[in-house]
């Protein structure tokens, strides 16, 4: 393990370096501060909003002995070749993103090359950013900016991270994932990317999509030769009772031909949904149609895979695995406090200091140093997945985060190989501690769809 975890940080030690010397960012040779001893600095900022320079300056001299004052490193915080270093390792990052199998979906691999799952989620931002991050205003913030993240299931890894200003449609990231998607793939995705052009380009490419349906969009039936246009509801009504109803349509005006499965829900489930949509009318003060009410008894899901690949009883089962996504971004914000960066500024406009710096640089320095940890701590993750394994346990993310984050164990790896190896002790020591609880016996998803679970055979959980 401690050669593994040595491995990646040399990698990225070579690549701090590497794209310090194509930027330029530190000119001087044996100067105060390293491109390696600026990235680890911001490190230990990923438990907290915002740190204060102080704090960074006394953390860079109880580290590594590096007295500098405050007034420098703010100097280095508002450079904007500072931003662009950080940008680039970010990317570099993400190339070098190490790739362990998980072997619990193994035999999805039969199925499919790779599985992506994506989605966005929002931060918001100081004000002063909102010339280059946008935000949508009104009671939200009028800065914010939006990270799309795509996860590799079978390869159990980040596929991609891109930011964006906040009032960019998850609708236009729909096409972000065909940069990268090959013949084979399969991409789950939610109703904010349901975008009938992308899954076109999905086909065209050969890959496979499962989504859920969005409900305003008609669908086309073959009635005596000619095609007859219905609304999904319409389309569920004209069928005889059912529990799983499987079955291929043309969709929108584009005739696009996809697969249309219907589940059935639970009458508890139902009347949960119910319950929620009304007391959703109330807050907003508006009020459901009968047919909104009544699409509650049903889940649906659009699909180009075959239904001698993944049986209609399991594809519900298959479009669970999107849930990851969702606690990732849970962790991020309850755990790393990704949701919320703020600046120790008190402008409110982004003006240049007299250095020539902006502030803004500041904010965009953490939300690099940020995005490079949640990588870096993601890698850490899949080695310590594979010990617990081994162990014929399962690894908790958030046991794991938790413990990573105290006494900056991130940072600490940037250390040299003592702290390495230090850190790797500890790890080994509380491992333990870091497992799942053994009373816990539900199966992954991955061995769900192994064994043709049914979507809703053992109780049902509407996280998906």
């Amino acid at each position: 393990m401690v050669n593994m975890i040595t491995k990646s940080f040399d990698k990225i030690k070579d690549v701090l370096q590497i794209i310090s010397n194509e930027v330029k960012f530190i000119k001087r040779k044996g100067g105060e501060i390293t491109p390696i001893n600026f990235v680890q600095s911001l490190l230990g900022n990923n438990n907290k909003q915002t740190m204060s320079d102080e704090e960074i300056c006394r953390d860079l001299y109880e580290d590594c002995n590096i007295n500098l004052k405050r007034q420098s490193f703010n100097e280095w915080l508002h450079k904007d070749v500072s931003v662009e270093y950080l940008k680039k390792v970010f990317e570099k990052s993400l190339n070098i993103n190490s790739i362990y199998n998980d072997e619990a979906i193994k035999g999805l691999s039969i199925h499919f090359k790779n599985i992506f799952i994506e989605d966005n989620t929002t931060i918001s931002l100081h004000k002063m950013m909102n010339k280059i991050f946008k935000g949508v205003g009104g009671t939200a913030s009028t800065s914010a900016m939006k990270i799309y993240y795509c996860y590799n299931a079978i390869a159990n890894k980040i596929a991609d991270i891109q930011i964006f200003d906040g009032t960019k449609s998850d609708a236009k990231c729909s096409y972000n994932v065909l940069d990268f998607l090959q013949k084979g793939d399969l991409i789950l995705r939610d109703l904010g990317f349901f975008k009938i052009d992308s899954f076109k380009k999905i086909i065209d490419k050969g890959a496979y999509f499962l989504s859920r349906y969005f409900l305003a969009t008609n669908l086309y039936i073959e009635v005596d030769g000619n095609d007859k246009k219905m609304s999904i509801l319409e389309f569920i009504k004209s069928k005889k009772e059912f529990d799983v109803l499987d079955t291929w349509v043309k969709l929108s005006n584009e005739k696009l031909l996809v697969r249309v499965i219907v589940y059935r829900v639970p009458d508890e489930v139902y009347n949960q949904r119910v319950r929620n949509l009304k007391k959703a009318d109330k807050h907003r003060g508006r009020t459901s149609n009968k047919s909104r009410f009544e699409l509650q008894r049903y889940n649906i899901f659009i699909t180009n895979i075959p239904s001698q690949m993944i049986d209609k009883k399991t594809i519900g089962t298959l479009y669970r695995f999107r849930w990851q996504v969702e606690l990732v971004f849970k962790r991020w914000k309850s755990l790393l406090n990704i949701n919320v960066i703020t600046t120790t500024s008190q402008k409110t406009e982004d003006t240049p200091n007299k250095k020539g710096g902006k502030v803004s640089n500041r904010i965009l320095c953490f939300i690099y140093a940020k995005l490079i940890g949640i990588i870096l701590m993601s890698q850490i993750e899949n080695i310590t997945t594979l010990l617990a394994r081994k162990m014929e346990r399962e690894l908790s993310s958030d046991k794991f985060v938790k413990w990573m984050i105290a006494k900056d164990k991130l940072k600490m790896l940037f250390l040299g190989k003592d702290s390495i190896e230090k850190v790797c002790e500890w790890l080994k020591g509380n491992l333990e501690r870091m497992l799942k609880d053994r009373r816990k016996k539900d199966p992954t998803i991955g061995v769900l769809l192994e064994n043709e679970v049914e979507f809703y055979l053992k109780g049902y959980n509407e996280k998906f």
